[in-house]
């Protein structure tokens, strides 16, 4: 496993990569006037190198040529608008759903059993209720992933739930006898929605302008794509729709770096299969600029 890191023909790229992501974060917070630590801006430039080493390793159909965390980036850049910039939980909630993201790839391995598979992604997708009590939402998306490579049945979903429950059972348990009922209630108390209308962001126009962009590519891949990218575009979108759900239900809430995470394998598709060359160059750009735009104007 560790020689994948330098597999690429240019692994100077990775160096590169971790620099313009930390530079363009402390230039993005320079902007918004927000605080600049600096050891958030390399975990950023870490985070991005990090989730296309261990998606690239896990998808097993992404290239390995670093332009998945490059997108993640300038898809978090754009989403950010003219709110927060990037903060610890912007690279907290990408890595969380990124660790998600590469247990569910696990689902069309033939590498391990099925019920390990199931279990992993159980257990983990519980852990991530000790970030927020809102990734409860992914258990349903989780459901629907255990079928790929195995066959649906009531005990795989069973075996999924079970994993879910230990962790998530233990945290409400610690938080009703340990912390007392006013932490439990603290605790569960995001889940309620706070409804409210919002414009989106010039960031966030240019990254659903390329999503819509990128549903034909997905049908395109429906019908002449291999079965691990087919999976992996059909994982991305569920992961998009229920970050977008997230994001409507609770607009308090900071999801940029967990969409972006999501959003980033349709950018890379993108990158691929767009039919004219000069729009696979202005992809990367144009979420740049909507990030700056969002800037000025958010």
């Amino acid at each position: 496993m560790p020689n994948l890191l330098f597999r690429n023909a240019h692994p100077g790229v990775a160096v590169v990569l971790v620099l313009l992501a930390a530079l363009l974060t402390v230039a993005l917070n320079t902007l918004m006037l927000q605080p600049i630590p600096w050891v958030l801006a390399a975990a950023t430039g870490i985070a991005a190198w990090f989730f296309n080493f261990i998606l690239v390793y896990r998808s097993r159909y992404l290239k390995m040529n670093y332009l998945y965390g490059w997108l993640w980036f300038l898809a978090a850049f754009a989403l950010s608008s003219g709110r927060q910039g990037f903060q610890w939980h912007t690279v907290g909630g990408a890595l969380a759903a990124a660790t998600w993201m590469a247990l569910a790839y696990e689902m069309s391995s033939d590498e391990r059993s099925a019920l390990t598979r199931r279990i992993n992604l159980g257990f983990a997708t519980g852990l991530l209720l000790l970030w927020n009590v809102r990734f409860s939402y992914f258990i349903i998306v989780s459901l629907w992933a255990i079928g790929w490579g195995t066959s649906r049945s009531g005990r795989g979903f069973l075996q999924l739930i079970l994993g879910w429950m230990v962790p998530a059972a233990a945290i409400a348990t610690y938080q009703w006898t340990v912390a007392g009922p006013q932490s439990f209630y603290a605790w569960i108390a995001p889940l309620a929605p706070r409804l409210a209308w919002f414009w989106p962001s010039p960031g966030e126009w240019v990254l659903l302008f390329w999503l819509l962009v990128a549903i034909p590519q997905t049908l395109r891949a429906a019908v002449s794509a291999k079965r691990t990218k087919r999976q992996g575009l059909y994982l991305s979108w569920s992961g998009i729709l229920v970050a977008i759900v997230w994001r409507v239900a609770h607009p308090d809430a900071s999801t940029s770096g967990m969409l972006a995470v999501f959003a980033a394998p349709q950018l890379l598709n993108l990158q691929d299969y767009l039919p004219k060359y000069w729009m696979r160059v202005l992809l990367g750009p144009s979420l740049l600029v909507g990030g700056l735009l969002s800037v000025f104007l958010g």
